[in-house]
């Protein structure tokens, strides 16, 4: 096997909160525009850049069995992400580390991620136009479904600039606020301003549930500029839509709740549609098991 080491890093300060953005590529155009999204964020938050190539055993269509050279699709996918590596550094003055690795590609980036302490994982996405028009790729509909870390999905139109206004879409539901955490970083770098946003579907004013919630994110984003909007609608897709055109946004994020709201709208499996428009990066945070306080009672 290739064991080189193509980059040293130095050690990144302990003052960093995001220590770790691992971009999976397979070279399309696709996910060459993730990797120029993710160096330019790296770069700004002084974040180790790791590049990630997951291959598979060449299917050969022969009577007669042949074993494929596995060693040698390895130093091709190495020289790949070397050469990409290179570029980024050259243009952006972001160092990389490069990994080749065989095997399925969501268990290989959850495996990556958990070796190498990932903070952020960024993958690229094509799509339509509208919220419930929009089906993503199948590795990174996987990936959000069954991914270990917070993703930052990029439109394949999408060109970086500072998030400086994040729509955060939330149902106010038992939220554990730590699931956020990635979301608090970025606002306190980018001096963001947080627009928290639960649609009503006929409720006149928010549920003691939701009160709690708001009040509990309230104490969570003080260090932040934000504001509560609940704006009506049929459906959330169709709230946000609308709350969108009013409140342009650079980012849209939200908690993937596994078993929750989103399965609901949108049927057996959220990770088939994402909400709103492909030109919007799309940050999707895994939720954390949701505990109460017990000293605050």
């Amino acid at each position: 096997m290739d064991d080189r080491s193509i980059f040293v890093l130095p050690d990144t300060p302990n003052s960093i909160t995001m220590k770790n953005i691992v971009v999976p590529t397979d070279f399309s155009t696709v996910s060459l525009n993730a990797v120029e999204y993710a160096a330019k964020l790296a770069k700004h938050l002084a974040a180790r850049l790791h590049l990630l190539h997951v291959y598979h055993v060449p299917l050969v269509a022969t009577d007669v069995p042949v074993i494929p050279n596995l060693e040698s699709v390895e130093k091709e996918s190495l020289d790949r992400l070397e050469k990409l590596g290179n570029e980024i550094q050259d243009k952006h003055g972001v160092v990389s580390m490069i990994k080749a690795e065989m095997g399925f590609t969501v268990d290989e980036i959850n495996e990556y991620c958990d070796k190498s302490k990932c903070d952020l994982v960024v993958l690229g996405m094509r799509g339509m136009s509208k919220v419930a028009e929009l089906i993503v790729g199948s590795t990174t509909a996987s990936y959000i479904e069954r991914g270990n870390c917070p993703v930052l999905v990029i439109p394949a139109d999408a060109s970086f600039k500072d998030p400086k206004h994040i729509t955060f879409a939330s149902d106010l539901q038992g939220l554990e606020v730590h699931s956020l955490d990635i979301l608090k970083t970025v606002g306190l770098h980018f001096k963001s301003r947080i627009n928290i946003v639960n649609v009503l579907k006929g409720e006149l004013l928010p549920d003691y549930n939701k009160s709690v919630a708001g009040i509990d994110l309230e104490h969570y984003f003080q260090s932040l500029s934000h504001l509560f909007f609940f704006p009506e609608g049929r459906d959330v897709i169709e709230g946000i839509d609308h709350f969108m055109e009013k409140h342009p946004s650079d980012w849209l994020a939200f908690v993937h709740r596994k078993h929750g709201m989103f399965d609901r709208l949108f049927g057996k499996s959220f990770s088939k549609k994402m909400a709103y428009h492909t030109h919007i990066p799309l940050l999707v945070l895994p939720e954390k098991e949701w505990k109460i306080n017990k000293d605050e009672f």
